[in-house]
């Protein structure tokens, strides 16, 4: 009788644990060396390199930053709600110091009408930019959610949080 639900849980979290998190996100960025940008990240599902019934997605995604004269592209690797990130800047005016790794966690929550609210909030690293290493925060919002405005303070408040943790 007490494996029942132990399978039970099991069958939830292979489930939720393999949800796609693909969609178009706005994002807070705050970059050690920097300092803050807005921008755009396109997060896209490769279901050919996933394996969604075991609970791992693989995603490639495409960044752009207001005032940065370059866009950025990468590849994610997800268990459940857990990424591991790998990003570079591309095009003609490309720095080819501007790539990174990072960690980020997605979260959902219910927005009032009851419909998924995905952010994801991720560190990066940097190991050599410019002859230093740097890091940076940064916290998405999908566009989805029918209360942007809201979502955006609270991604801010969030970054803060974060800023003010690590003493930045």
């Amino acid at each position: 009788m007490k494996s029942i639900p132990v399978f039970f849980l099991l069958f939830i979290c292979q489930h939720a644990c393999s949800a796609d998190y693909s969609g178009t996100y706005d994002c807070t960025l705050y970059d050690q060396t920097e300092g803050y940008f807005t921008g755009e990240m396109v997060l896209e599902l490769n279901k050919s390199a996933s394996i969604a019934q075991q609970g791992f997605n693989s995603y490639d995604f495409h960044l752009s930053y207001k005032g940065v004269p370059y866009q950025y592209e990468g590849y994610a690797a997800a268990n459940g709600n857990q990424l591991a990130l790998y990003f570079e800047s591309v095009g003609s005016q490309r720095d080819p110091d501007d790539k990174a790794v990072g960690i980020a966690n997605v979260v959902v929550e219910k927005d009032v009408n009851n419909k998924d609210i995905v952010r994801i909030h991720k560190f990066y690293y940097m190991q050599d930019y410019h002859d230093n290493s740097n890091t940076g925060f940064e916290s998405c919002v999908r566009r989805d959610a029918t209360t942007v405005g809201n979502l955006d303070k609270k991604a801010n408040n969030y970054l803060q949080y974060l800023l003010h943790s690590w003493q930045f």
